[in-house]
Protein backbone atom coordinates (compact mmCIF):
# COMPACT_ATOMS: atom_id res chain seq x y z
CA UNK A 1 0.00 0.00 0.00
CA UNK A 2 3.14 2.62 0.76
CA UNK A 3 4.10 1.88 -2.82
CA UNK A 4 0.63 2.61 -3.98
CA UNK A 5 0.80 5.71 -2.45
CA UNK A 6 4.23 6.91 -3.44
CA UNK A 7 3.45 6.21 -7.02
CA UNK A 8 -0.23 8.26 -6.49
CA UNK A 9 2.17 10.73 -5.39
CA UNK A 10 4.63 11.09 -7.68
CA UNK A 11 1.60 11.15 -10.55
CA UNK A 12 0.04 14.33 -8.71
CA UNK A 13 3.53 16.21 -8.44
CA UNK A 14 4.00 15.12 -12.19
CA UNK A 15 0.07 16.50 -12.94
CA UNK A 16 0.82 19.70 -11.11
CA UNK A 17 3.91 20.31 -12.61
CA UNK A 18 2.29 19.59 -16.20
CA UNK A 19 -0.51 21.87 -15.61
CA UNK A 20 1.77 24.58 -14.38
CA UNK A 21 4.56 24.83 -17.40
CA UNK A 22 3.16 27.61 -19.96
CA UNK A 23 2.14 25.62 -23.03
CA UNK A 24 1.35 26.52 -26.77
CA UNK A 25 -2.09 25.19 -28.83
CA UNK A 26 -1.35 24.72 -32.40
CA UNK A 27 -4.59 23.27 -33.90
CA UNK A 28 -7.56 23.80 -32.04
CA UNK A 29 -10.66 22.94 -33.14
CA UNK A 30 -13.39 25.29 -31.79
CA UNK A 31 -15.78 22.87 -32.37
CA UNK A 32 -13.61 20.34 -31.11
CA UNK A 33 -12.99 22.00 -27.60
CA UNK A 34 -16.90 21.82 -26.59
CA UNK A 35 -17.42 20.73 -23.26
CA UNK A 36 -19.16 17.61 -23.21
CA UNK A 37 -21.71 18.80 -20.52
CA UNK A 38 -22.20 22.03 -22.39
CA UNK A 39 -22.61 20.03 -25.90
CA UNK A 40 -25.44 18.23 -23.49
CA UNK A 41 -27.06 21.05 -22.29
CA UNK A 42 -27.17 22.87 -25.31
CA UNK A 43 -29.15 19.74 -27.10
CA UNK A 44 -31.93 19.88 -24.39
CA UNK A 45 -32.41 23.25 -24.60
CA UNK A 46 -32.91 22.75 -28.52
CA UNK A 47 -34.35 19.41 -28.19
CA UNK A 48 -31.51 17.88 -29.71
CA UNK A 49 -31.03 13.63 -29.54
CA UNK A 50 -27.69 13.26 -29.53
CA UNK A 51 -25.81 9.96 -30.30
CA UNK A 52 -25.22 7.06 -28.18
CA UNK A 53 -21.68 7.61 -28.63
CA UNK A 54 -21.83 10.03 -25.57
CA UNK A 55 -23.90 8.69 -23.48
CA UNK A 56 -22.78 5.11 -23.66
CA UNK A 57 -18.86 6.72 -22.72
CA UNK A 58 -20.29 8.56 -19.53
CA UNK A 59 -21.77 5.43 -18.30
CA UNK A 60 -18.57 3.23 -18.98
CA UNK A 61 -16.61 6.23 -17.27
CA UNK A 62 -19.53 6.96 -13.95
CA UNK A 63 -18.43 3.48 -12.79
CA UNK A 64 -16.04 2.91 -10.31
CA UNK A 65 -13.79 0.09 -9.24
CA UNK A 66 -14.73 -1.16 -6.03
CA UNK A 67 -13.64 0.11 -2.75
CA UNK A 68 -12.51 3.21 -4.62
CA UNK A 69 -13.97 6.21 -3.31
CA UNK A 70 -15.19 9.51 -5.40
CA UNK A 71 -12.22 11.30 -4.77
CA UNK A 72 -9.69 8.40 -6.19
CA UNK A 73 -12.16 8.61 -9.26
CA UNK A 74 -11.75 12.35 -9.88
CA UNK A 75 -8.21 12.04 -9.15
CA UNK A 76 -7.55 9.31 -11.71
CA UNK A 77 -10.31 11.14 -14.20
CA UNK A 78 -8.31 14.37 -13.98
CA UNK A 79 -5.14 12.59 -15.21
CA UNK A 80 -6.41 10.22 -17.72
CA UNK A 81 -8.76 9.89 -20.65
CA UNK A 82 -11.49 8.01 -18.78
CA UNK A 83 -13.77 8.28 -22.03
CA UNK A 84 -11.35 6.59 -24.91
CA UNK A 85 -13.18 6.39 -28.21
CA UNK A 86 -11.81 4.88 -31.63
CA UNK A 87 -10.93 8.03 -33.97
CA UNK A 88 -14.36 6.71 -35.74
CA UNK A 89 -16.54 7.33 -32.81
CA UNK A 90 -14.56 10.80 -32.19
CA UNK A 91 -15.80 11.72 -35.95
CA UNK A 92 -19.34 10.75 -34.99
CA UNK A 93 -19.44 13.02 -31.57
CA UNK A 94 -17.76 16.00 -33.86
CA UNK A 95 -20.56 15.45 -36.26
CA UNK A 96 -23.21 15.99 -33.37
CA UNK A 97 -21.89 19.16 -32.63
CA UNK A 98 -23.15 21.62 -35.62
CA UNK A 99 -26.82 20.11 -34.53
CA UNK A 100 -26.68 22.15 -31.05
CA UNK A 101 -24.36 24.86 -31.86
CA UNK A 102 -26.42 26.85 -34.55
CA UNK A 103 -26.26 30.00 -33.37
CA UNK A 104 -24.41 33.28 -32.46
CA UNK A 105 -25.30 32.37 -28.54
CA UNK A 106 -23.75 28.89 -28.68
CA UNK A 107 -21.06 30.18 -30.81
CA UNK A 108 -20.27 32.68 -27.98
CA UNK A 109 -20.53 30.33 -25.09
CA UNK A 110 -17.96 27.57 -26.73
CA UNK A 111 -15.79 30.12 -28.05
CA UNK A 112 -15.60 31.64 -23.93
CA UNK A 113 -15.79 28.24 -22.72
CA UNK A 114 -12.81 27.03 -24.85
CA UNK A 115 -10.72 30.17 -23.78
CA UNK A 116 -11.28 29.65 -20.02
CA UNK A 117 -10.24 26.45 -20.58
CA UNK A 118 -7.13 26.73 -22.07
CA UNK A 119 -6.47 29.22 -19.76
CA UNK A 120 -7.01 26.54 -16.85
CA UNK A 121 -4.48 24.80 -18.04
CA UNK A 122 -1.91 27.61 -18.76
CA UNK A 123 -2.16 27.80 -22.84
CA UNK A 124 0.19 31.08 -23.37
CA UNK A 125 -0.66 31.00 -26.91
CA UNK A 126 -3.60 29.64 -28.59
CA UNK A 127 -4.07 28.75 -32.33
CA UNK A 128 -8.16 28.68 -32.61
CA UNK A 129 -9.16 27.09 -35.86
CA UNK A 130 -13.19 27.43 -37.29
CA UNK A 131 -14.37 28.23 -40.49
CA UNK A 132 -17.23 30.62 -40.90
CA UNK A 133 -20.61 29.31 -41.17
CA UNK A 134 -23.93 30.50 -41.39
CA UNK A 135 -26.15 29.95 -38.18
CA UNK A 136 -29.18 31.90 -36.56
CA UNK A 137 -28.90 34.48 -34.41
CA UNK A 138 -30.80 32.85 -31.36
CA UNK A 139 -32.29 29.23 -32.35
CA UNK A 140 -33.78 28.86 -28.72
CA UNK A 141 -35.64 32.57 -28.53
CA UNK A 142 -38.82 33.44 -30.61
CA UNK A 143 -36.74 35.78 -32.31
CA UNK A 144 -37.35 36.18 -35.92
CA UNK A 145 -33.68 38.19 -36.72
CA UNK A 146 -32.53 35.00 -39.23
CA UNK A 147 -29.54 33.68 -40.48
CA UNK A 148 -25.99 35.64 -39.64
CA UNK A 149 -23.79 35.98 -41.97
CA UNK A 150 -20.35 35.01 -42.27
CA UNK A 151 -18.57 38.59 -40.82
CA UNK A 152 -20.92 38.46 -38.31
CA UNK A 153 -19.67 34.52 -37.27
CA UNK A 154 -15.94 35.75 -37.44
CA UNK A 155 -16.74 39.38 -35.30
CA UNK A 156 -18.36 36.97 -33.10
CA UNK A 157 -15.60 34.97 -32.04
CA UNK A 158 -13.45 37.92 -32.23
CA UNK A 159 -15.45 40.09 -29.56
CA UNK A 160 -15.48 36.95 -27.39
CA UNK A 161 -11.71 36.72 -27.42
CA UNK A 162 -11.09 40.68 -26.86
CA UNK A 163 -13.38 40.30 -23.52
CA UNK A 164 -12.04 37.55 -22.52
CA UNK A 165 -8.62 39.16 -23.34
CA UNK A 166 -9.88 42.18 -21.14
CA UNK A 167 -11.22 39.99 -18.28
CA UNK A 168 -7.85 38.05 -18.14
CA UNK A 169 -5.36 40.58 -19.00
CA UNK A 170 -3.38 40.03 -15.78
CA UNK A 171 -2.91 36.34 -16.31
CA UNK A 172 -1.96 37.62 -19.94
CA UNK A 173 0.82 40.61 -20.03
Amino acid sequence: EYEDDAETNSQCRLHKFCKAVPKIELHAHLNGTIRESTLIELAKQRGVELSSKLHDADAASANGHVGETKRDRDRYRRMYNTKPRSLLECFEVFAEIPKVVNDLKALERITWEALQDNAMENVAYLELRTGPKRLLFDSVSSSDEGICTKRQYIETIINVMRKFEEQELERYH
